[in-house]
């Protein structure tokens, strides 16, 4: 994250889809529509850190699974 551009996020999918660290969970937009109504105006960083708690060594999977439901959802 010390390059210009790259936060939380970039890193977090630069290690999970480039290293196949699965113990990451990037938050974007919609992640961020899936845990509204649970983590409602936490920031980014912090919902990501919470997520992996929550979730642990397999977060990454969850993650994927969690972004193509809501990005395929039609409610």
């Amino acid at each position: 994250m010390s390059l210009h551009g790259v936060g939380r996020k970039v890193a977090d999918c630069i290690l999970l889809f480039g290293f196949n660290r699965f113990d990451v969970f990037p938050v974007d937009t919609w992640i961020k529509k899936v845990f509204a109504a649970e983590y409602p105006g936490m920031p980014a960083e912090k919902m990501s850190a919470a997520l992996v708690d929550r979730f642990g060594k397999n977060a990454g999977f969850v993650q994927q699974w969690l972004f193509y439901y809501k990005r395929e959802s039609k409610i």
